[in-house]
């Protein structure tokens, strides 16, 4: 279940990666005030959905469409919501203890300023409480029997982009940039109609994950959980095993699966003594190379809002926050630099 939905992760740890790299090698300005010359054009965006490219957190909305098909359906929704509570606040509790006892602060409060290893290991920590409510639902089989235009009618109509991101969508698709919307929302199907009612043509993960990128140029990738549907055309009750996209680490190990599947494709490309197309392989100077690896040279830029972002932030080219989220703060604190701003800035590096 989303958090955010839930409550505000105002003191939240998270996940980890190339921490050694991270509080030594600063690289990119956090004065959204101040764009970012990037030395290359990142090739493909990466941005989370709910709060970064929405002005509200959608699930909500999605969460109210079983109890519209069925008003007498029990228990009701904030019944998962205490669930979800119940097994956060007993992880961050024997966080904070475990922390104690480390030596690592004097009490066992998470308002204790953090390091990015606590971050890290705390995010690294999230998967049974996400899957705590997600387990409680389809247990009871709350969002059983609906079919795709329920979901599609009774959720996207309320959702609302932020300002400057159908801009920001269509000047990636002008240039040829890949976008890719990677979500722990519950379905793309929400994300799509939204998306299709902006005039933008998608390609949703509900089509099946291949081994391969799925990515095309001109359509705008959506890879998140999705509800399983029976032969009859309504959902089951359940989410399918793949994809799953449920916490930071998740979303990390998309950004890393994506990188790997660029690579490869850039070697085989060389092999063959051609060009490596749309991945740039040109000096970035100073841009992104505290958060560059053997794979980084993809110039992948990530953009969001909260924690569940940390991770795939933390690893890629070009991170990027939406300006005073709790992802932006959380970055500042640690002192990594980033990019904050709106998505009329974000405009401005690609």
């Amino acid at each position: 279940m989303r958090s955010r939905l839930l409550h505000n992760q105002h003191h939240l740890p998270q996940s980890k990666s190339r921490i050694s790299r991270m509080s030594t090698t600063p690289n990119i300005s956090t004065a959204s005030s101040s764009p970012l010359s990037f030395h290359a054009r990142p090739h493909l965006v990466i941005c989370d959905w709910d709060e970064t490219l929405t002005t509200k957190d959608t699930i909500q909305y999605l969460a109210q469409v079983p109890y519209i098909n069925s008003p007498q359906l029990r228990p009701r929704f904030s019944h998962y919501t205490d669930i979800y509570m119940s097994h956060y606040e007993k992880y961050k509790s024997q966080f904070g203890a475990s922390r104690t006892k480390n030596g690592n602060v004097n009490n066992n409060s998470l308002t204790t300023k953090m390091t990015i290893d606590d971050y890290v290991e705390f995010q690294r920590g999230m998967g049974p409480v996400e899957m705590s409510s997600i387990t409680a639902l389809e247990s009871d089989e709350v969002f059983r029997g609906l079919t795709e235009l329920q979901i599609r009618q009774h959720s996207a109509p309320s959702v609302k982009l932020r300002d400057g991101a159908v801009e920001f969508l269509n000047r990636c698709m002008d240039q040829g940039i890949e976008v890719v919307v990677l979500s722990v929302n519950w379905t793309s199907l929400l994300i799509d109609e939204v998306l299709r009612q902006n005039g933008f043509s998608t390609k949703s993960s509900i089509s099946g994950m291949s081994e391969k990128s799925e990515v095309e140029v001109g359509k705008i990738k959506i890879v998140t959980n999705e509800f399983e549907f029976d032969s009859a055309g309504k959902t089951t009750g359940n989410w399918l095993p793949q994809p799953k996209i449920r916490t930071s680490q998740d979303k990390l190990d998309y950004v890393n699966k994506l990188k790997t599947e660029y690579q490869k494709e850039r070697a085989g490309r060389a092999s063959l003594g051609t060009s490596a197309g749309t991945i740039h392989n040109g000096n970035v100077g100073n841009v992104g190379e505290g958060n560059m690896d053997d794979t980084d040279d993809v110039n992948i830029m990530y953009i969001g809002d909260s924690l569940t972002d940390l991770l795939p932030v933390l690893n890629v080219a070009y991170p990027c926050a939406i300006k005073d989220t709790k992802l932006d703060k959380t970055l500042t604190e640690l002192q990594f630099e980033h990019f904050s701003g709106t998505w009329f800035d974000f405009m401005r590096l690609v």
